[in-house]
């Protein structure tokens, strides 16, 4: 459960910006204080106080410790590329569990997660060419290997801008429940979403953590 929440949420929930940042591995993105401290925001302050098991605090928290650890080996090349692999389905499994908790504990709105989510629609954005989605960043040009690239490429075609966070949010297909049900988390979506496609993600990253 731990790992789950910890480790492979926060590689959920931070791949997305990553590439949108134009940073390559997990190791450069720990490396830059900025994002460094995006990912311990997510671990420590939103994804630990809500894992949706029974597990004690401090064991929590030690185990969050261990993942930044982790994530600062450079020995280990991993590529937040590939970690967008299935990405729809990997924050359906690791993070929505965790959002839901979140609010049923009536935590404050997860700053960072509602930040993970925006670089999620932002990264999902494509163009289709001989049956292959290509989303594009200042830096690259890279194919969505998800299964719901055509639909989430139907609804940034069909969508304005202003309404992507509550389309996609409210959409069953991807989440197996309505987030939009969950009070001002689309709307902190949607602004954050606004500030990475007016300002850049950096801008972004910086207000989650303001």
């Amino acid at each position: 459960e731990l790992k789950l929440r910890l480790l492979n949420g926060t590689h959920s929930l931070s791949c997305g910006a990553a590439v949108l940042a134009g940073i390559e591995t997990v190791s450069d993105a720990v490396a830059d204080p900025l994002f460094a401290g995006f990912i311990k925001k997510l671990i420590i302050d939103e994804l630990s106080p809500a894992i949706p098991f029974h597990i004690d605090q401090e064991i929590i928290l030690k185990f969050g410790l261990q993942v930044l650890d982790r994530f600062r080996n450079t020995a280990v090349s991993h590529y937040w590329l590939k970690i967008c692999t299935d990405y729809t389905r990997k924050l359906r499994i690791r993070v929505v569990p965790v959002l839901l908790e979140s609010f049923k504990l009536n935590l404050p709105i997860p700053a960072a997660i509602s930040l993970g989510f925006a670089a999620y629609i932002v990264f999902m954005n494509s163009r289709l060419d001989q049956g292959i989605y290509w989303g594009k960043t200042a830096f690259a040009e890279y194919q969505l290997e998800d299964e719901f690239s055509g639909l989430m490429h139907t609804l940034w075609q069909e969508t304005s801008v202003d309404m992507l966070a509550s389309s996609v949010l409210s959409n069953i297909q991807l989440w197996n429940v309505n987030l939009n049900e969950l009070p001002s988390f689309s709307q902190t979506v949607q602004t954050y979403l606004n500030l990475i496609k007016d300002h850049g993600i950096v801008a972004a990253i910086s207000k989650s953590l303001s």
